[in-house]
């Protein structure tokens, strides 16, 4: 055949199917897709619930360099409670000489996950009722910000325990 001008016609290609027109794909392709979003799901969720439900001393998740938590300074002190639960005795601890003291600043600040397992080291002792943590802290700016003070009670079942096996020997 030819055109109107006189030349020969080129030969039509046959046109490639499109990707996606009403095919299905290869096999197995729909399961790694699944597979895929549930794994973005499962790393998303943990720093979402942390923006959701953390507590605002936890900082695991957040962008420390614009992080007012990280500028805050406290100071505390922590008594180990001693003695009738109705009337205890206050005894000083010296955190310096009891955790390492990278953590201390965390305890002051009152990161629960440290602050917990502190606590539940020194229950550990059997004639102990329990802590009491007291935290002065200062913003970023100076400002001083209410004190503020915990008592951490050891669980009964703990001293319990603890008191019946000492008294079994």
């Amino acid at each position: 055949m030819t055109e109107q001008d006189g030349r020969p016609a080129e030969p039509r290609a046959e046109r490639a199917p499109e990707v996606g027109a009403g095919e299905a794909g290869p096999p197995g392709r729909g399961r790694i897709r699944a597979l895929i979003a549930l794994w973005l799901v499962l790393i998303l969720a943990g720093p979402l619930h942390f923006y959701a439900c953390g507590h605002p001393a936890d900082e695991r998740f957040a962008w420390r360099m614009f992080s007012a938590e990280r500028a805050r300074s406290c100071k505390g002190e922590i008594y180990e409670l001693r003695g009738e639960a109705n009337a205890p005795e206050l005894t000083r601890v010296r955190v310096d000489r009891e955790v390492h003291r990278a953590w201390i600043p965390w305890i002051w600040k009152g990161q629960p996950t440290i602050t917990r397992r502190f606590v539940a080291v020194r229950c550990e002792d059997p004639q102990l009722l329990g802590l009491r943590i007291e935290q002065q802290c200062f913003g970023a700016d100076g400002v001083r910000h209410d004190p503020v003070t915990r008592d951490h009670m050891c669980p009964p079942s703990t001293r319990l325990a603890a008191h019946s096996t000492g008294a079994s020997r």
